[in-house]
């Protein structure tokens, strides 16, 4: 476990679940399912599997004390982002930071929103991931097994047949409409795409550095200027030259060693009332 971390995105416009998700208060820092609010949740389901001090939360500046509610004073554990450019350069950013303070680093990227029911299966899940996730170069993600044919979420299409131990994956797809949703839920091999991934810090930073090398260079300038007094600067100066662009579309759909592990831990996106 020594180096094993935990990122958690909890940057938001806060345009979900209104009236109570407002722009200063997104749902993750709503308690909308128990009395923890889902930042605090997500942090919590992963007592045993990542020491708190070794979990981080990435957010807007001006969330910072919503986020220490949930975890308290965070110091440098708290990655603050000058503007919200989508999860890719949110997610190099926070490596930049863990492969500064631990060229060793293995990291869990995970949402602030979801909600989980089983978490003993979840954390299940991503033992296996972070087992997968040893052998260099490669990026492991935890779908979701499918319970409905939805069209709100993404697929995962799996190389070979559904195993707890682990898939490599073929590729992403789209969100599909109803008819194609239903034919890939009958046929199987597909999970739904939680946005949840395990791999070592350096590895997530390389495919950001070969696939996209506007930002890689952007992120390396801010990676170089931590510690300094010119940190502040240069992260406002460099953050908006990385490209504003999922981690999906912008790493995971042209990596080379991608697997899948399934998830059947009762998972909820929250997106909506319903």
């Amino acid at each position: 476990m020594q180096n094993r971390h935990a990122v958690i995105m909890a940057g938001g416009a806060g345009t979900r679940l209104w009236p109570l998700g407002r722009r200063d208060r997104p749902k993750q820092f709503l308690p909308l399912v128990d009395e923890r609010s889902l930042l605090k949740a997500s942090g919590e389901r992963l007592a045993g599997l990542i020491d708190n001090e070794k979990i981080h939360v990435v957010a807007g500046t001006d969330q910072r004390t919503d986020a220490e509610r949930s975890f308290g004073v965070m110091g440098d554990r708290f990655i603050a982002e000058p503007e919200g450019r989508n999860t890719a350069p949110c997610i190099g950013l926070a490596c930049a930071w863990l492969v500064r303070q631990d060229p060793s680093a293995m990291v869990a990227i995970l949402p602030a929103d979801h909600w989980i029911t089983d978490e003993a299966g979840f954390r299940a899940s991503l033992e296996v991931a972070f087992g997968l996730a040893a052998v260099p170069g490669r990026i492991v993600t935890i779908g979701i097994v499918p319970t409905q044919p939805a069209t709100g979420y993404g697929y995962l299409q799996l190389d070979g047949e559904e195993d707890d131990r682990g898939v490599p994956l073929r590729g992403f797809v789209e969100k599909p409409g109803a008819a194609e949703a239903a034919r890939m839920v009958a046929t199987g091999g597909y999970l739904w795409n939680a946005g949840m991934f395990v791999a070592r810090a350096q590895t997530l930073l390389d495919e950001i550095n070969q696939q996209m090398p506007a930002s890689g260079r952007a992120l390396a300038r801010i990676m170089a200027a931590i510690g300094s007094d010119d940190y502040g600067q240069v992260l406002t100066e460099q953050y908006g030259n990385c490209e504003a662009i999922s981690i999906d579309y912008g790493v995971m759909e042209n990596a080379s060693d991608v697997w899948a592990v399934p998830g059947r831990f009762g998972w909820s996106d929250v997106g909506s009332w319903d």
